[in-house]
């Protein structure tokens, strides 16, 4: 079919003015029918048959991102489109996350081989405690449980995770991306230490957030995300370690609970114990402290 209306002149102009460039079919097919809508300028074709002129006209660039169990089309427009936004488009209303927003903060120095994408489940109701020191000791001699979603785009890797509601606190908006702020990002990576390096690495990301952080953000962000274990057990043992001193805060995470011994880290060989956070971790951890 032979496109006649101005319709496709005037899109990619358009699209090109709003600050998102990476849409699913679903959206971008959405905003050319509103664009249409808004200046009066009826179809003489199906939407669909627009965006793949558009396409083959290479106004449009429609790449592919590949997945174990499915692949998923995702459409550019504009040739800047980095991969952090289309990343984020992998997910409704994802945010890098873990390492991903760790290097985007400067907490990390190297580009992390995986991005995270983490997008926020339902709310669900508070924690109501019912916590057992056996069941705990079981989840950590165990290896933590990884995301099997992967996918992959020319030579970036992608990893899609669900984190706990929090009404979007302490996820930041960047001009093309959305990612967690430092706060969340330290909270996150102390709950999954798999994707923020491990505890070594870990530790260097508190040991530079200290320089910046809020510690009033992090006390909203445990009350808002309510974890059922005791991570603050291991945030507390990171700052403490990372050289935070502010006394009065640290023992305010005490006071949040220090009756279960927790764990730094899943399947831990031949751990080290703290009394002062009541939490094992790996001994290498102070091997540079000490």
């Amino acid at each position: 079919m032979v496109i006649k209306t101005p319709l496709v002149q005037k899109l990619p102009r358009y699209l090109a003015t709003l600050p998102q460039s990476a849409y699913s079919e679903r959206d971008i097919c959405q905003l050319i029918e509103d664009y249409a809508k808004a200046v009066n300028d009826p179809f003489d074709a199906a939407t669909e048959i627009y965006l793949q002129y558009m396409v083959d006209k290479g106004l449009i660039r429609q790449i592919v991102i590949d997945g174990e169990k499915r692949s998923v089309k995702r459409y550019l427009t504009r040739t800047d489109a980095s991969k952090y936004e289309i990343a984020c488009s992998l997910q409704p209303n994802g945010y890098l996350s873990h390492l991903a927003a760790a290097y985007i903060h400067e907490l990390v120095e190297e580009e992390p081989a995986v991005i995270c994408i983490s997008t926020e489940g339902k709310q669900r109701e508070a924690n109501d405690g019912g916590l057992e020191q056996e069941k705990i000791d079981a989840a950590f001699e165990k290896p933590q449980r990884l995301s099997g979603a992967k996918m992959q785009w020319e030579n970036n890797n992608f990893l899609l995770l669900a984190s706990l509601y929090a009404g979007g606190s302490g996820i930041e908006t960047r001009k093309y991306f959305s990612l967690s702020s430092i706060e969340r990002t330290m909270i996150d990576v102390a709950v999954r230490p798999a994707y923020g390096g491990g505890p070594r690495t870990i530790l260097e990301i508190y040991k530079k957030a200290i320089l910046t952080f809020s510690i009033g953000n992090i006390f909203k962000l445990l009350d808002r995300l309510s974890y059922k274990y005791p991570y603050h057990q291991s945030i507390g043992f990171y700052l403490s370690l990372a050289g935070y001193n502010n006394q009065q805060n640290l023992e305010k995470l005490r006071k949040m609970g220090m009756n279960y011994t927790f764990y730094l880290d899943y399947k831990m060989t031949d751990p080290i114990y703290s009394d002062e956070w009541n939490i094992y971790f790996p001994k290498d951890l102070i091997a540079d402290n000490f």
